[in-house]
């Protein structure tokens, strides 16, 4: 899976304006994810400090919900690949919205519990979490100059 995390980010452009904010944390997360470094680990090493530690997603325990073990333990399982690398960055750089977004999340599921699919609040919070991470990963990957001109 590496390999194929390795593939995707060789891919992000980060002379895009789009990407400007991300610059001095993404660049150097790239060089070390192309250069083998699982995601987790590299998230971890360009930022100490972070609120959150990165773990690799095999740590998240089977039957927990990813956003309970966030809540209770502040460490993401983080796969490798793109949603997870930009993932790592909305951590990185918004702290404070994903915590709360996750907060949002874990009373989400302390009222209603887990079940086979998310309610419509844990739904919506996961939406806006993602919303961070996604935004940038698409704009990198298209290439998104802006609207079309015809």
């Amino acid at each position: 899976m590496i390999v194929a995390a390795s593939l995707a980010v060789r891919d992000i452009d980060w002379q895009a304006p789009w990407l400007a904010p991300y610059l001095v944390v993404g660049e150097p997360l790239t060089q070390l994810v192309l250069a083998g470094i699982p995601c987790s680990t590299a998230l971890n090493s360009v930022l100490p400090s972070a609120p959150v530690h990165f773990v690799p997603q095999g740590e998240l325990p089977a039957g927990m919900a990813y956003e309970q073990f966030i809540f209770e333990n502040r460490r993401v399982p983080t796969r490798d690949g793109l949603h997870d690398f930009f993932n790592g960055l909305s951590w990185l750089h918004f702290p404070q919205t994903k915590r709360r977004l996750n907060t949002m999340q874990a009373q989400q599921i302390a009222a209603a519990g887990i079940g086979g699919v998310r309610g419509c609040g844990a739904s919506f919070v996961g939406l806006m979490s993602g919303l961070c991470s996604w935004r940038s990963a698409l704009r990198c990957l298209c290439h998104d100059d802006g609207p079309e001109k015809r």
